[in-house]
């Protein structure tokens, strides 16, 4: 027992170390974009609408010129863990793990107005469901509003994220290490 958990530590290790030249390579400039305040690239704390607690860390990038959202990291609930999958997804996404699942794509700048993207879909891995969504970045880009909507936009719903950081991220993993959560922050890191 002793050796596996000092096998899993000294990977947990490597591939904070791996983040940490990820993170190095941002920091010296070589992806300026994700600086920006004016970007949503990045990382983002969701926050549950219902406990108004930390729910994930999801990372924002672009593809091709549109907006995707990767689950990079949760809070699990008791009784659950990173070998949930999405059971009551339908298509590609059914039974994949919910750990690293792309859960928002599609989305594009809207010509008309700054710092929103529109024309995207998100999906609610809990329940399955799919929804059209938007995204506004406010207060200095520090904050985004993710609208989430079937139909029309009035009948949706609004998640606010806060922008955090891959260094805030590395930190809640090792935390997990050394409580020993090892299957948990491995199985949460980055790839």
């Amino acid at each position: 027992m002793k050796l596996w958990r000092a096998v899993t530590v000294r990977i947990a290790v490597i591939l904070m170390g791996l983040l940490a030249n990820v993170s190095f390579a941002q920091a010296a400039g070589a992806v300026t974009v994700a600086q920006t305040n004016s970007s949503p690239i990045g990382y983002w704390q969701t926050i549950d609408a219902k406990t108004h607690l930390p729910k994930s860390i999801v990372k924002l990038f672009i593809v091709q010129g549109k907006l995707y959202g990767r689950i990079m990291q949760i809070h699990y609930q008791s009784g659950h863990g990173p070998a949930d999958v999405c059971d009551k997804c339908t298509g590609i996404r059914q039974q994949q793990p919910v750990l690293g699942m792309v859960f928002m794509w599609g989305l594009v700048p809207d010509a008309s107005a700054a710092n929103h993207w529109i024309d995207g879909q998100i999906l609610d891995p809990k329940v399955g469901s799919q929804y059209n969504s938007e995204l506004t970045l406010v207060d200095n880009g520090q904050t985004v509003n993710v609208l989430a909507y079937k139909g029309s936009t009035l009948l949706g719903r609004t998640q606010t994220w806060q922008r955090t950081s891959l260094r805030a991220l590395q930190t809640v993993l090792a935390t997990q290490v050394a409580s020993g959560s090892d299957s948990a922050a491995i199985a949460a890191m980055p790839q």
